[in-house]
C-alpha cells in the first residue's frame, strides 16, 4: 500500500497532464489558479505495480462522502499499462468456457466449429475489445448511451435474418429505451470523442448480430454447451490480441484468483447462460431490451444506498426505460395471441 504523502505528491505531479487543459476550458481560469486549488486538495491513487493509472482529486470540505462530486477527477494510463484490459477479459472468458466444456465433455462437429468461432466473436471478443475502447475513450454516459442503440439494430437486423415483421411498438420501444439511458447518464459537458463513439456503435452492432444469429443458429445440444463453446471460442480469439499488445500477466494472488472465478463464473457464464436461455426463449428484440434496465438500475442503486441525488429528468428516464421494456412485451404479442386471449374464459 502506497503512504498517503507518496499518493498525494504523484496525484499532483500527474494533475497538470490530465486535468489543465479540461480546467482552463471549463473554468475559464488560467493554470495559475488551477495550480492554487490543488494546494489543499486531497488525492487518491489506482496502481498497477506501483505505477499510478488513474486518480482523484477534490477539495478537502467535499469530504471522502462527496467523492463523487469531485472538483476533478479522471483517469490516466501510462501507455505500458493500455494493453491490460486485453488480458482481463482473456482471463474472464477463457478459464471459464474451458472450465466449463470439461464439465459438459462435448466439442462442436461440423459446420459447428464455424458457427461457435462467429458467435464467440460477436459476442464475446469482438464486442469486449470494441465496448473497452468506447468506455476508454468517452465518458461513462456518452458510452453507455452509444451503447445503447443496439436494441434498434436487432430490430432490423432480426426482420433481415429471421424475416421478424418491423412491428412499430418495437421500434417505439427501442427509441424510448435509448432516450431514457440518455436521460439517466448522460452529462450537460459530455464530449464527444470520434474514435470511441465508432467503437461503441460498432460493439453495439456486434452484439445485435451475435444476439439475432444466437437466435437463429441453435444447435441441437444443452445449453450449457453451447454457452461452454462461445466462452472458450470468444476466450481463444482473444489470446493473440493478448500475446501482441499485453505485457506479461503477472503472477496472480490468492484474491485476484478469487476475482477472476468471480467474473468468470458469475459475470460470464452465469450471465450468458441466462442471455442465451431468454434469447432462445423470447424474440431478440424483446430480450435486447432488457438491457435498458441495467443503467436504470446502477443509478437507482446510488440513490437508495450512495445517497445520490436523483433529479427529474433522471426520473423520466426510468419511466422510459420502463416503458420501452412494455412496448417490447406488446410488440412480441401477435394478432393470433391477443385474439386466443379475448377468446378465453
Amino acid at each position: 500500500m502506497q503512504d498517503f504523502r507518496e499518493i498525494r505528491l504523484s496525484a499532483l505531479k500527474k494533475a497538470p497532464e490530465m486535468f489543465g487543459s479540461v480546467y482552463e476550458h471549463e473554468e475559464k481560469k488560467p493554470m495559475e489558479a488551477f495550480a492554487e486549488r490543488l494546494r489543499d486538495a486531497v488525492a487518491f491513487g489506482a496502481y498497477i505495480d506501483g505505477e499510478i493509472i488513474g486518480l482523484s482529486v477534490f477539495k478537502q470540505e467535499d469530504g471522502p462522502k462527496d467523492a463523487h462530486k469531485a472538483h476533478l477527477s479522471g483517469v490516466f494510463v501510462e501507455p505500458e499499462q493500455r494493453g491490460r484490459g486485453v488480458a482481463g477479459m482473456l482471463l474472464r472468458a477463457l478459464p471459464a468456457g474451458l472450465l466449463l466444456v470439461m464439465i459438459v465433455r462435448q466439442i462442436p462437429t461440423g459446420i459447428w466449429w464455424m458457427r461457435i468461432f462467429i458467435l464467440g466473436a460477436l459476442n464475446i471478443s469482438l464486442f469486449w475489445s470494441l465496448l473497452f475502447i468506447s468506455v476508454y475513450r468517452l465518458p461513462g454516459g456518452v458510452a453507455a448511451t452509444v451503447g445503447a442503440v443496439q436494441p434498434l439494430m436487432v430490430v432490423f437486423i432480426s426482420a433481415a435474418l429471421l424475416g421478424s415483421p418491423i412491428r412499430l411498438m418495437a421500434v417505439l420501444g427501442a427509441i424510448c429505451g435509448t432516450a431514457g439511458v440518455a436521460l439517466l447518464v448522460l452529462t450537460p459537458n459530455a464530449a464527444l470523442d470520434p474514435v470511441g463513439v465508432a467503437a461503441g456503435l460498432a460493439g453495439a452492432v456486434s452484439m445485435a448480430f451475435g444476439t439475432v444469429l444466437t437466435r437463429k443458429w441453435q444447435p441441437p445440444v444443452p445449453l450449457l454447451t453451447f454457452t461452454a463453446w462461445q466462452l472458450a471460442a470468444g476466450g481463444l480469439l482473444l489470446v493473440p490480441v493478448a500475446l501482441v499488445f499485453d505485457p506479461p500477466i503477472p503472477m496472480p494472488t490468492g484474491t485476484n484468483v478469487l476475482g477472476l472465478a468471480w467474473l468468470g463464473l458469475i459475470g460470464a457464464g452465469l450471465t450468458y447462460f441466462l442471455w442465451f436461455r431468454g434469447i432462445s426463449r423470447l424474440e431478440p428484440t424483446v430480450v435486447s431490451l432488457l438491457g435498458f434496465l441495467s443503467p436504470g438500475t446502477a443509478v437507482l442503486l446510488g440513490w437508495l444506498f450512495l445517497d445520490q441525488t436523483l433529479s427529474a429528468l433522471q426520473i423520466i428516464g426510468v419511466l422510459l426505460v420502463i416503458g420501452s421494456i412494455w412496448l417490447g412485451q406488446r410488440s412480441n404479442r401477435t394478432p393470433r395471441a391477443r385474439i386466443a386471449c379475448r377468446k378465453s374464459p
